[in-house]
């Protein structure tokens, strides 16, 4: 039942309010929630309104990066394209180009603007990766960043504000002077200062040393193998790292900037399903760097994603070799077993695996060396791989003299 206000009341509430403002407009005062409230001063902030539209149009295009790169510009945010020539408004452009005239240096293709089929919209950058892409990309991380911290300081200041408004006392005091001294200091300052204490005596905790680099640590790891007397979590050791592969559709640009500008030396030349391959050196080993005609890419099955054939990854002696062969294989990883001989000369026994991304990864070890006439030994005088490997093999007149031989560990 309704009720009517006493004129002469001088008591004065929000019931009272609601009356007068009834009487006096002829409408009642409508409760609104703090949601209502905000929406209706926000749609009133034409600057906010355009920053949230632009921030929804962020969300969305970089929700839809993995199709975009899949679908649409055909490759990842890591993969380089530096040999690739792209089709830009009906006329093929390189990513990366050899500069003319004498001049060193490369020209990388710049904003194709959806003229190149949805690839390379931004161009390329020094490594001839797709700059929209991994801007894309970058989003993600960004918006994964910056939610992230703001729920995380969201729910840390909701929790410490409970805490002191629930227990006060010296409770409530100690949290408002710790913020009230973190905010007198610029953070810039405190970030300067905190590093500096780090570099001191902080590093250190996590297998940092600041004068060499990453100290990497396999403690978590049970040493169970024998590996020449020493105890390693796997029965092999990788000791170098080389030689270089790689696919090229200019093999006449990539062997003048390799020879003439680099100073690298043509070994020898191979030839498979009628496609060059040519092998250079900088040093006594056969080679450092292989280039093969990009077509066999396809052909042999590598991936489509990235321009290196392969990276060689040497281990101290045949018998870690055949040893990592069991490992990898117990660990589930299928080798690559169709690799055929020609890409791989100056190297008797080796064994490919695909890494997670599908580059090939080839293990040897044993790298032949070029004379004292720079050529390369005859294919007659090379040692020819059989199947099954066998449990050891002769030694070489050039066995372990590819380096320093510092036994099987390096």
């Amino acid at each position: 039942m309704a009720t009517t206000r006493d004129p002469t009341s001088t008591e004065f509430t929000l019931d009272t309010a609601a009356e007068l403002a009834e009487e006096e407009h002829g409408a009642a005062i409508q409760g609104r929630s703090p949601w209502v409230l905000a929406w209706r001063r926000l749609r009133r902030n034409y600057v906010a309104l355009a920053s949230l539209a632009v921030f929804v149009l962020i969300v969305i295009a970089c929700a839809f990066a993995p199709v975009y790169a899949k679908d649409v510009a055909h490759t990842t945010p890591d993969a380089n394209h530096v040999t690739e020539r792209v089709k830009v408004g009906g006329h093929y452009q390189d990513v990366m180009a050899l500069n003319k005239g004498g001049k060193l240096g490369v020209t990388i293709l710049g904003p194709t603007w959806w003229h190149a089929g949805g690839r390379f919209v931004l161009g390329a950058d020094d490594n001839g990766r797709d700059v929209a892409v991994r801007l894309l990309y970058g989003g993600i991380n960004s918006l994964k960043v910056g939610i992230g911290s703001a729920l995380i300081c969201t729910l840390l200041s909701i929790v410490l504000a409970l805490l002191a408004g629930y227990y006060r006392g010296w409770l409530d005091w100690f949290i408002t002077r710790f913020f009230d001294l973190i905010w007198a200091f610029p953070v810039i300052l405190l970030a300067i200062a905190l590093g500096s204490a780090l570099s001191i005596k902080g590093f250190h905790h996590f297998g940092i040393d600041i004068h060499s680099g990453w100290s990497p640590s396999e403690t978590h790891l049970k040493e169970t193998e024998d590996v020449g007397g020493v105890l390693l979590p796997r029965p092999f050791k990788v000791t170098r790292l080389g030689p270089i592969s790689m696919f090229t559709e200019r093999m006449e640009e990539m062997l003048a900037f390799y020879t003439e500008l680099l100073g690298f030396q043509i070994v020898e030349e191979a030839e498979y399903l009628g496609k060059r391959i040519v092998y250079l050196r900088t040093g006594t080993e056969h080679h450092t760097l292989v280039l093969a005609d990009k077509a066999l890419r396809r052909r042999i099955g590598l991936s489509e994603h990235t321009s290196c054939l392969s990276i060689g990854m040497e281990v101290g002696s045949y018998s870690q070799l055949r040893a990592a062969v069991e490992y990898l294989v117990k660990e589930g990883l299928s080798l690559v077993d169709n690799i055929p001989p020609e890409l791989y000369l100056g190297v008797d026994y080796a064994a490919h695996l695909a890494d997670p991304d599908g580059h090939l990864v080839r293990l040897y070890y044993y790298m032949e060396q070029v004379g004292w006439d720079g050529k390369a030994r005859p294919p007659s005088q090379r040692r020819t791989p059989t199947d099954p490997w066998p449990d050891t093999l002769t030694p070489l007149s050039d066995t372990y003299a590819d380096q320093t031989y510092m036994g099987p560990l390096g």
